[in-house]
């Protein structure tokens, strides 16, 4: 292939910058308006699913790749999944297109780049190999690790169960608050600290599989002998790939990095670009010529920059339950970022930031400055996350394995320390101070995470126990709650209807109790405690009805016969009555209570005061 005059030698610079040299002519590629009408669509689809879930109440599981991993873990086959698959396998044939077609992040990273460079900044790549393999790790730990973890413990492959459709669509998705702040890090952000599309190079797991496909897929970017290697493909690409390169020493595009945008093929000036199939890159032959260096990092600065992407996204996972993984994932990186910039401030050279010169040879310029201050206010800050998270991370441990006083000690530390209230960390106290008697202080700690975390059922769950161990009023305000938002739970009915009858609190006891019946019918100590809650409550008909039930499921226990005899002679059946006693003495010939009510009635008596089994 030969070479223009002026042409563009990779070897010697960095990426081409249009409008200057010989790419003063770049033409706009013709294929980014389809490419964003196409984006529109997709985002119109979405908008259109998530319409339907509105109307109907009831729609196809979420369509993204995340999803995979409930299939894939639990055995929830869902939409998510089949999308993946489906994905991988046209990957495997038609090259990595779907990121730059089909994904929304994409999308968004493009709309900032745009934007970005409407205003005069055009992000350059920030190029570290260590990062690289951050997709291909959070992959790994997204999608076979669960099932490896179930493998090294003995465990099987989860049965497959239909989870096509779901009536709860948004349990998967952080909430507003943190969808637009992972919009903001993974879009804006990222593109301006890590170059354009920096969290598909750097925190995309999907990516990574995409890119995985896209090694053994015959359909690429091909070069013809027309090739003058003026630059003009490079200079439009917004994947960060040195397409002008890879054609020359490849005859096609290799990288996996390509999204087949197909802008290359659109702006090249002697059409010498196309896609089409060829060898895949996985069984291509090397080059003969070595490659440009493109990494800007030294070894020592990868090694510093990957070790703090890691602590950060360790740091900010679920940082006061927000961040979700991506959302971190991408925090690490530019926080990785920010800690190299910082690093090379403090030494002598100049230093840029895109466009702007943050230290000109020994000075500092203003921007240098801000930077300097923000950046180590930022790394102040996800130090004390890290703090915060481990102290979180270490209670929750020892709470786990029963280890009260590392538990309090952790937790406490946690919620002293954190900026705001942590609805899990609360929990874990209320738990410790239920563990020690102190009562009003763990329900303190419920309600105020209830408040901060409404969508958690466990929370609710665990302040009606807290609430019905003391026998308080508002124990059926806050069941009535958890069963408006969650539906009703026939054990934690169960469970809080016997504490509130331990604590004689009649009313309450049989209402909560009912429910658990209805709930399970087939729960007999349900039964058995329904009726001896409702004798005492004063409706032995009702009661007797109830004891009836649970000795249909238990015909030979005891007790169960014993508050039975109790709530017939107080409803006045006394024959029933005299058959309990004798199912007991039967089951039990020395049980003095129930021979003394059989021999009150043969002698024509009638014994008191007798108050039959406790609430089981």
């Amino acid at each position: 292939m030969s070479r223009s005059r002026g042409s563009f030698d990779p070897l010697h610079s960095d990426l081409p910058v249009v409008g200057q040299g010989a790419l003063s002519a770049v033409r706009p590629s013709r294929n980014s308006r389809w490419r964003a009408l196409v984006l529109l669509l997709v985002h119109g689809l979405i908008a259109a699913h998530i319409a339907h879930y509105f109307a109907a109440g009831r729609t196809v599981s979420p369509v993204e790749p995340s999803e995979a991993m409930y299939t894939l873990e639990l055995g929830q086959l869902n939409a998510g999944f089949l999308f993946l698959v489906a994905a991988l396998l046209l990957t495997a044939v038609f090259g990595r297109f779907f990121c730059g077609w089909g994904c929304h992040l994409v999308a968004l990273q493009d709309a900032c780049a745009w934007l970005m460079k409407r205003i005069g900044i055009r992000p350059r790549p920030f190029r570290s190999r260590l990062l690289l393999w951050g997709p291909a790790a959070l992959a790994f730990y997204m999608f076979a690790w669960p099932t490896l973890r179930r493998w090294f413990e003995g465990g099987s492959l989860p049965p497959l169960s239909d989870h096509l459709l779901t009536d709860a669509f948004w349990k998967t998705f952080p909430g507003p608050l943190f969808a637009v702040l992972t919009f903001l890090v993974c879009g804006f952000a990222a593109v301006y600290f890590l170059g354009a599309k920096g969290f598909c190079t750097y925190g995309c797991p999907y990516g990574a599989l995409f890119a995985a496909a896209d090694k053994v897929a015959p359909g690429r970017i091909l070069v013809s002998d027309a090739c003058t290697q003026c630059g003009h493909c490079t200079a439009t690409c917004t994947s960060n790939v040195l397409v002008h390169d890879e054609v020359r020493r490849f005859g096609r595009v290799v990288d996996p990095g390509c999204m087949k945008c197909l802008d290359c093929v659109s702006v090249c000036p002697e059409n010498a670009l196309r896609f089409g199939f060829g060898r895949p890159s996985l069984f291509g032959p090397k080059p003969a010529k070595p490659g440009p260096r493109v990494y800007n990092l030294s070894l020592s600065e990868e090694l510093f920059v990957a070790a703090v992407a890691l602590a950060a996204t360790l740091a900010f996972r679920g940082l006061y339950d927000g961040p979700p993984l991506l959302m971190a994932v991408g925090l690490g990186g530019i926080t990785g970022f920010v800690a190299l910039q910082l690093a090379r401030l403090s030494a002598p050279g100049s230093v840029r930031l895109q466009n702007l010169r943050l230290r000109s040879g020994d000075r500092m310029r203003p921007a240098g400055w801000f930077f300097a201050l923000s950046g180590l206010a930022w790394i102040l800050f996800t130090a004390h996350s890290g703090y915060v998270q481990a102290e979180r991370r270490l209670g929750v441990r020892a709470l786990d394995r029963g280890e009260m006083a590392a538990a309090r000690s952790h937790l406490g530390r946690a919620d002293r320390a954190g900026l705001v209230p942590v609805p899990q960390i609360d929990y874990g106290l209320a738990l410790i101070h239920r563990e020690r008697g102190e009562w009003a202080a763990a329900e303190e700690r419920l309600r105020r995470a209830v408040a901060r975390a409404p969508e958690q059922a466990p929370l609710h769950d665990a302040l009606i126990r807290t609430l019905a161990a003391q026998g308080a009023e508002g124990t059926l305000a806050a069941w009535g709650e958890r069963r408006r938002r969650f539906g009703g739970d026939a054990a934690l009915a169960f469970s809080a209807g016997t504490a509130m009858a331990g604590r004689e609190r009649w009313g309450a006891a049989v209402e909560l109790l009912e429910e658990a019946c209805r709930l399970a019918p087939q729960h007999g100590a349900a039964w058995f405690n329904l009726g001896g809650a409702l004798r005492r409550q004063g409706n032995p008909d009702a009661a007797l009805r109830a004891l009836e039930r649970a000795l249909e499921r238990s015909p030979d226990d005891l007790e169960t016969l014993l508050e039975l005899g109790f709530a017939a002679e107080s409803a006045g059946r006394i024959e029933r009555a005299i058959e309990a006693f004798e199912g007991v003495v039967r089951l039990d010939p020395d049980h003095a209570e129930a021979r003394a009510r059989l021999a009150g009635w043969t002698s024509g008596g009638r014994g008191e005061g007798a108050q039959g089994g406790a609430p089981r």
